[in-house]
């Protein structure tokens, strides 16, 4: 079996490095930003780390409207409360 490549030179993202993250509702349209670190976002997008762990900073709802592409007011108008936090 062949050894993995050496990536000693591959830079990875400074986990520091603030990556903006735009995100459309998909029912109105509606845009929002979210300051995000890129080296959490993109460990989240390759399925490496929870949502919750990677943007522990945002809010459930602010990170299921970037999981689902739903915001917070559609879902209530579509889903209505969680139950627990009625």
């Amino acid at each position: 079996m062949s050894e993995p490549p050496d990536r000693s030179d591959y830079l990875a993202p400074d986990s520091l490095t603030i990556y903006m993250v735009r995100v459309a509702c998909r029912l109105c349209g509606g845009t929002q930003e979210f300051p995000v670190g890129l080296a959490a976002f993109i460990g989240w997008a390759a399925y490496r780390i929870p949502m919750q762990d990677a943007f522990a900073h945002l809010s459930a709802p602010e990170r299921e409207y970037i999981r689902s592409r739903i915001c917070p007011a559609c879902w209530i108008a579509e889903f209505g409360t969680h139950p627990y936090h009625a």
